[in-house]
């Protein structure tokens, strides 16, 4: 059982979510070189879900069903994204647990020749880690692991030669990693997701490391705090979190979180995204990002990429965020577990996650009055917090809402 004080400690850190998300490369005009420019918006769709539509502002398509009384919704996600250059979009909305309202908005592909369908793909980033939290609490119910299990215990993890591990590791818990409390805090240091290049040398790799190279790595770095201590956001945790996952089921971290926590979805419906283009499902939609980032995946600093193809090992990040799927899976979600990890009750709330990475921001909230909304776009603003307001946007058309369909 999660103690109150261990729910309202958690509840902070995923406010500081918002603030932080997952930051990866940096997209700042001295981090980055803007090479991008936006390409024309006059192409018709060729692939679609429902009713398509074109906003008269900005030819965008709009893709799925309209629903009259949830126009304004659409209108706010449109406006929005002329606003701020924002390529493609999905949202889905449910009331009671009911889906009600689902569309996709603008161009999937970067040639924009197809439009964006309800059921696109997207990159989670952060939002990931609701499921996280979920998945870790299911094994807590089952008594595969309990917030006391120590982690470095469990994962039973080798340090590389000549390392000499902090102590203070072998305190650390499932419940402080749950917190942001286990000591890491990088702010102070560095996020040893976003450590490719310094971890790779380290360890002699030809390839960007991988979840568990990291946390070996990881085992030779001083702590900032005592776990417990203090809070601060970490990535790093929550890819610890999911390497403990698989450690005690036997099972990838994505198909766990499928059966157990999305009571068997297949595995279209969410997977581990992918680095590169290439390697991702034709219809996952294209990330845009105006900068380029050094080439992580080849591992060569002097070769620049688009920032969220290449710029970052998105497999790496693990359950902080390497998760893809659709609004409506998080909409599935969201009914049945608040983004703390806990079983939904009616009724509660609000609550409401932010994900962001180069070429992605995502929003997932759930608010008291029983609406869920789902956001997922493929870019972010200039920093990675600056689109959150699609929160205040969106609830002021919802409050709006005379009648729900």
């Amino acid at each position: 059982m999660i103690s109150d004080r261990s729910r309202r400690r958690f509840l902070r850190s995923t406010a500081v979510a918002v603030g932080l998300g997952l930051a990866g490369c940096s997209e700042s005009a001295t981090d980055g070189t803007d090479t991008t420019t936006e390409p024309s918006e006059t192409s018709t769709p060729t692939s679609t879900t429902g009713e398509t539509t074109t906003d008269d502002r900005n030819d965008r398509p709009v893709t799925g069903d309209a629903v009259p009384e949830l126009e304004p919704l659409d209108e706010a996600v449109l406006g929005f994204m002329s606003d701020r250059d924002v390529p493609a979009a999905a949202m889905a909305v449910a009331r009671n647990g009911t889906v009600v309202h689902e569309r996709g908005y603008g161009w999937r592909d970067a040639d924009r020749t197809e439009a964006t369908r309800p059921d696109t793909r997207f990159r989670f980033a952060s939002v990931t880690k609701a499921m996280t939290n979920a998945a870790v609490r299911t094994l807590f119910d089952d008594g595969t692991l309990d917030p006391d299990t120590r982690v470095f215990r469990t994962l039973d993890l080798d340090p590389l030669p000549g390392d000499d591990p902090d102590e203070r590791l072998d305190e650390i818990t499932v419940q402080h990693l749950l917190d942001h409390a286990g000591g890491w805090d990088p702010r102070r240091t560095f996020d040893p997701v976003f450590h490719d290049f310094a971890i790779a040398s380290r360890m002699d790799l030809s390839n960007p490391p991988t979840t568990r190279q990291t946390a070996r790595f990881m085992l030779g770095q001083p702590l900032q705090f005592s776990p417990g201590e203090s809070e601060a956001y970490s990535n790093f945790g929550y890819a610890l979190l999911g390497l403990l996952v698989e450690t005690v089921t036997g099972d990838e971290y994505p198909e766990y979180v499928r059966d157990s926590v999305l009571d068997g979805a297949s595995s279209d419906r969410l997977y581990e995204g992918a680095s590169l283009p290439e390697d991702r499902p034709d219809d996952e939609v294209d990330y845009h990002s105006p900068n380029e980032c050094p080439n992580v995946m080849a591992l060569d600093r002097t070769d620049r990429v688009p920032c969220p193809d290449g710029g970052y090992h998105l497999e790496g990040i693990g359950a902080a965020g390497e998760l893809v799927g659709t609004t409506r899976t998080l909409l599935s979600f969201a009914d049945d577990y608040r983004v703390t990890g806990e079983p939904r009750v009616e009724g509660d709330g609000p609550y409401v996650y932010f994900g962001s990475l180069p070429g992605t921001f995502t929003m997932l909230e759930q608010r008291r009055d029983g609406v869920d909304v789902a956001v997922l776009f493929n870019r972010r603003g200039t920093t990675p917090t600056s689109f959150a307001d699609i929160r205040g946007t969106l609830g002021t058309a919802i409050d709006a809402v005379d009648e729900w369909p």
